[in-house]
């Protein structure tokens, strides 16, 4: 059956007196065979380090913690009891902090950009050639995140993309992987 291997992106946001952690994370392992477990997760702040645990509940799992101080990076199973021991992965990701304006992350991204478009509701994705393939749409205050579908409904190609947000007049550029789930 083998062990899971786990691909992750953290991203961090001032909440209160805390900061949100929000872990996007997918299952990657060749196997097919999809793993529910717990997850031990030590997120390195400011204040020092904060041992949590999440479930992965299929292929893609959002992890979602609060804690006291600045938080700087984090670690999956660090104590590599769940993960495969030979499993090449970095000690620590350095998480994402979103921005009050204007961002797109992970960068490069393979199954879901996430958008951070401020009080804009509408984002749009341009290829190269400067053809648009995706208007999204959300409502204020809510998540953007564009899956590398075009307006048809079909898989984009992997490559080089520009992501405007009309309100704003900016354009971030974006790198497109390709979908591992294809």
């Amino acid at each position: 059956m083998g062990h899971p291997k786990v691909a992750y992106m953290p991203s961090f946001t001032p909440e209160g007196d805390g900061w949100a952690v929000e872990i996007d994370a997918h299952q990657i392992q060749t196997s097919g065979t999809l793993f529910r477990y717990p997850l031990e997760i030590r997120i390195n702040t400011a204040a020092g380090d904060t041992l949590v645990t999440g479930w992965m509940e299929g292929a893609n799992s959002l992890l979602s913690f609060t804690v006291p101080a600045e938080p700087h990076s984090v670690e999956l199973d660090p104590a590599n009891k769940v993960l495969d021991e030979n499993y090449e992965r970095p000690l620590a990701v350095p998480g994402v902090s979103r921005p009050a304006g204007f961002a797109a992350w992970p960068n490069p991204f393979a199954d879901r950009l996430h958008i951070a478009a401020a009080a804009d509701t509408r984002v749009e994705i341009f290829d190269v050639r400067g053809r648009r393939v995706r208007t999204l749409d959300a409502a204020p205050g809510a998540a953007i995140v564009w899956e590398g579908i075009d307006e048809a409904g079909g898989r984009c190609a992997p490559g080089v993309y520009l992501v405007r947000s009309p309100g704003r007049h900016r354009t971030v550029r974006v790198v497109y992987l390709g979908s591992a789930s294809r």
